[in-house]
């Protein structure tokens, strides 16, 4: 049986730790930033989303994204308890705009999607309030 002083055992860890820190010298930080291709092809992101009713059950929607390959584009779809009737982009300020109508009573549940010039997209669920009696 082999005895180990602590000595040794500290002598060991120091080495086994300085022998991954060179190993690792040489990786690539995951910390290191991007570079701007990569940035540029990561696809927008949407930073706010969210609806509001308004009256006579008018809901007015917004969405802001950041990112992306320009121009996108935003398109706006009902899931549940209401519809939207018109949308509108502006691919510059990036923000996307959308109005319709929801049922009266109902929570409703809006989609945006946000599409990039390079075909990348980020999606957004906006739920949780309820349209006016």
């Amino acid at each position: 049986m082999r005895s180990w002083s602590v000595t040794r055992f500290l002598s060991l860890c120091v080495v086994a730790t300085a022998a991954s820190a060179v190993v690792l010298a040489g990786a690539p930080s995951a910390a290191a930033p991007a570079p701007p291709s990569a940035v540029a092809s990561a696809g927008p992101v949407i930073t706010s989303a969210y609806c509001f009713p308004g009256s006579t059950y008018l809901l007015s929607c917004e969405a802001r994204w950041t990112g992306g390959t320009d121009p996108a584009v935003g398109q706006w779809n009902a899931v549940s308890g209401g519809w939207i009737s018109s949308s509108q982009t502006d691919p510059v300020a990036h923000v996307t705009l959308g109005s319709g109508n929801c049922i009266p009573g109902s929570f409703f549940v809006i989609r945006v999607t946000i599409t990039d010039a390079a075909g990348l997209s980020d999606t957004r669920l906006v739920s949780g309030r309820r349209c006016a009696i």
